[in-house]
């Protein structure tokens, strides 16, 4: 954790024996949570094999991201809910939900009923809204109660970065934690800005393997925060 913000790894190996030794290897790097984007195992594993990432000592993310987000996933959305719902009655630390997912707030409720945090999600994969549209989002997902909210964009000018940062203050106005990231390379200065400001988790890569456009490796950004914070 540096100055409050949880550091998160991005995970998007093809296999899940890959996978789960790359987060192994991660056990004594100084990173607080290890995100399974489990919409990039081609193909998906088994329930009970799944379940094997719970055994990684790290706080865990299951993210099984949809294709209209920005993911790799093109399960039905019935057997996609079908398989959040077993991680979260596995006890897995964290779901990443999507704001669009089918029946969210009967998987928020139970992932509350298990004690699992979530993070619920909207990814905007074509540009960032006006600030007054970006507050509109938030107060919607906000009714929804979840653990966090996390709203991502494409970046393509100084005004769209601008528009997040007023965002996380505006979310921090409302004691609702938020995550806060900018896509693309336009992006990159909000893997930085957005946690100094407020934003709870800044999600970074293994070096060479992004896990979303622009993102920062680990070492990268947690060398600069340190020196900034």
């Amino acid at each position: 954790m540096i100055n409050s913000t949880l550091i998160c790894v991005s995970i998007i190996k093809k296999t899940l024996n890959e996978m789960i030794k790359t987060a192994n290897m991660l056990a004594d790097e100084p990173v607080d949570l290890i995100e399974f984007r489990l919409d990039h195992l081609k193909p998906l594993p088994r329930l009970e094999e799944l379940f094997n990432i719970l055994k990684v000592k790290k706080n865990k993310i299951a993210t099984l991201r949809p294709i209209r987000e920005g993911g790799e996933s093109n399960l039905q959305e019935e057997k996609r809910v079908g398989i959040l719902e077993a991680l979260i009655e596995e006890k897995v630390d964290y779901v990443d939900i999507e704001y669009t997912t089918v029946g969210v707030d009967q998987l928020l409720k139970k992932a509350e009923e298990n004690n699992v945090k979530t993070i619920l999600s909207k990814h905007l994969l074509h540009g960032t809204p006006s600030f007054k549209d970006l507050v509109g989002l938030f107060d919607k997902m906000k009714k929804l109660n979840a653990s966090l909210i996390k709203i991502s964009t494409m970046i393509k000018d100084k005004k769209d970065i601008m528009n997040l940062t007023q965002l996380i203050l505006h979310a921090d106005k409302t004691g609702k934690p938020i995550i806060v990231t900018g896509m693309g390379e336009l992006g990159k200065i909000t893997r930085i800005l957005s946690p100094i400001i407020g934003s709870k988790i800044t999600y970074c890569s293994i070096p060479g393997e992004p896990a979303a456009p622009g993102q920062l490796d680990y070492n990268k950004t947690i060398m600069i925060l340190k020196e900034l914070t």
